[in-house]
């Protein structure tokens, strides 16, 4: 299983053209800030394959694959413009459902845009008790910035520009705190 993914990972990252696997930056690494270390890794540019055979191999048989999807598009469409005459103009509504799945699509592109822009222009802090890993993963993803409570983090929880603070406190952790406290005011 694991080399299974192992494999998925290789080729993911080998899309995008980028080196597999990736070198981190080792301070954030052991702050286990991985995905953090992973986009500073990217976007400093140094994941890029340069020189690399295999990435030039690689490359040479994406364009093949280009090449094949063009042809396939425009088999497809000479297909599509001869189903087109074989439909009865006179039918009310022949060619409608057609345009009603292109207005669809803009529907939904637009949809994708509102949700790339969800948290634009917000600063997220994250507390030490949340579930860090898959915040860093979806806030940024939605045109958030994000930071969290601990050494690496981009931003100080004292920073004046965060809009937002996400905090976990749960009776059980107030109950726990005050039976420590009890505990230590006792000894």
């Amino acid at each position: 299983m694991q080399a299974l993914l192992g494999f998925v990972n290789f080729k993911l990252y080998h899309s995008i053209n980028v080196k597999y696997p990736p070198i981190l930056d080792p301070r954030l690494e052991a702050l286990a800030a991985e995905l953090y270390a992973l986009c500073r890794y990217i976007s400093a540019g140094s994941g890029r394959l340069s020189g690399d055979p295999q990435a030039v191999t690689s490359i040479e048989d994406g364009q093949r694959e280009v090449e094949k999807t063009g042809t396939r598009t425009e088999e497809s469409e000479l297909r599509l413009a001869q189903l087109q005459h074989q439909l009865p103009a006179n039918e009310p509504g022949a060619l409608m459902h057609l345009m009603e799945n292109a207005d669809d699509m803009d529907d939904d592109d637009h949809e994708k845009k509102e949700c790339r822009n969800l948290f634009r222009n917000l600063k997220i802090f994250l507390s030490r008790e949340v579930p860090r890993e898959s915040l860093l993963f979806v806030i940024p993803a939605f045109g958030g910035v994000v930071s969290w409570e601990g050494d690496g983090s981009p931003f100080k929880e004292s920073d004046e520009d965060i809009t937002h603070q996400v905090k976990i406190h749960s009776p059980l952790m107030h109950a726990l705190y005050q039976l420590s406290f009890m505990l230590l005011k006792f000894c």
